[in-house]
């Protein structure tokens, strides 16, 4: 596979949460935040938080499930399902998720064996499933809060064979008023598997929302080798009118050079949303194209008897 379409390969993936290469993030954004640009360390209303960013968890009191399945690159299949409980008490907000990634991607020159029949396809199936576990306490209720987070990955690959990894992050919310909230993480902050290409990140983002319209900024640092700066950059935002919700955002990423579009679309009604976003790379052609559908539901908040 050359340079470019890996990175390409790369860049798609980490927007959508899913998996590209044996060991891949892990982070599961959702298809609202993967039509965002990928934006998510701000995000403080999505289950997305649970992977990307823990510390804002604890900074609404909801209770909310989601789901979601995806396409792409190429014909590689994605699904992820999870929940979190941030009203049952009130000195931890707790949040779990996991995800399966299926896909075959083209050979890179560190699967191919030493030898092979001639005329005769290499297989390069891989097949990983990821369990997200996070809690957060709040310093401030419902303004600041702290998290941690921790993933267990089991993966069986054609080229790699089986395994399990893991690794763990965490991260801070702030709810600097009830239009802006403040994140900031570091996630896979543990170097303890030699084997994992996981990089390390550390980053923060801004989030200016309110009942017509959302924006989020995120940026940081990505330990990832390239040709460019180790670093990203995403924005990202949203319109509501109505019950309808229109979204779009870019995404740089430094090391590969990679810019990415996204965009998608979302119907709303309280306790529930149906969502789709997809993930453009420039240049890179219909096949690096990955579209993701999906859903979320949120429990009313409990009804206070008269005193």
């Amino acid at each position: 596979m050359s340079s470019k379409l890996h990175s390409n390969f790369v860049v798609a993936g980490l927007l959508l949460g899913f998996s590209v290469d044996a060991w891949a993030e892990p982070e599961v954004l959702g298809a609202d935040l993967a039509a965002q640009g990928g934006v998510s360390l701000a995000a403080d209303t999505s289950n997305a938080s649970i992977t990307t960013n823990p510390g804002l968890l604890a900074l609404n009191q909801r209770y909310d499930f989601s789901a979601q399945f995806g396409v792409g690159p190429s014909t590689g299949l994605h699904w992820a399902a999870g929940g979190m409980d941030g009203r049952t008490s009130k000195a931890v907000a707790l949040g779990f998720m996991y995800a399966g990634d299926r896909y075959e991607p083209a050979l890179a020159t560190s699967d191919l064996p030493g030898f092979w029949p001639v005329g005769e396809d290499i297989p390069n199936m891989k097949r990983q499933h990821d369990f997200v576990l996070a809690l957060a306490t709040p310093i401030v209720r419902d303004r600041l809060s702290v998290g941690l987070g921790g993933y267990v990955t089991v993966f069986n690959n054609d080229r790699d064979g089986k395994g399990t990894t893991g690794n763990l992050d965490a991260g801070l919310g702030w709810k600097v008023s009830d239009y802006v909230t403040v994140g900031a993480s570091g996630n896979n902050l543990l170097p303890f598997d030699p084997l994992s290409e996981r990089p390390l990140t550390a980053g923060g983002g801004v989030r200016v929302h309110g009942p017509l319209a959302a924006i989020e900024v995120d940026g940081g640092y990505l330990d990832e080798n390239g040709k460019g700066p180790p670093a990203f950059v995403a924005a990202g935002g949203e319109l509501a009118p109505g019950g309808a919700r229109i979204r779009g955002g870019y995404r740089f990423e430094g090391a590969a050079q990679q810019s990415v579009i996204t965009a998608g679309l979302g119907v709303f009604s309280e306790g529930g949303a149906l969502e789709y976003g997809i993930d453009i790379p420039v240049g890179a052609g219909w096949g690096a194209l990955s579209h993701v559908i999906g859903v979320r539901f949120g429990a009313p908040p409990g009804i206070n008897p008269p005193e």
